[in-house]
């Protein structure tokens, strides 16, 4: 029973790693922090490991955020491309408005 919760959580882990390189974070986000929750409450995972792959992940979006501001994408489509949105130049401009509204 331990090594088959063994290998979902380290497939979790591993499909998370392979969302975020292409992209999909939001989802990303889901499989690794299930993967994470999987192998901790099983005994599994130590704040190393958890630690260490927090630093792949860091890795990742660094080298991606290189990547993609090298091809001349404006910083707000770059967060807007890693968080799954093409574009969150409306939700910041929105959030600005209401911000001015309450100060």
């Amino acid at each position: 029973m331990i090594r088959r919760v063994a290998i979902a959580a380290g497939l979790l882990i591993f499909v998370g790693l392979i969302l975020q390189s292409a992209l999909y974070y939001h989802l990303a986000l889901i499989a690794l922090l299930s993967g994470i929750i999987l192998a901790r409450r099983n005994h599994g995972a130590s704040w190393r490991a958890i630690s260490m792959l927090a630093a792949v992940c860091t890795v990742i979006a660094a080298v991606q955020v290189v990547h993609l501001h090298g091809t001349g994408l404006s910083p707000r489509k770059i967060v807007g491309l890693m968080i799954g949105r093409p574009s969150i130049c409306h939700i910041l401009q929105l959030a600005n408005i209401r911000l001015r509204h309450w100060y």
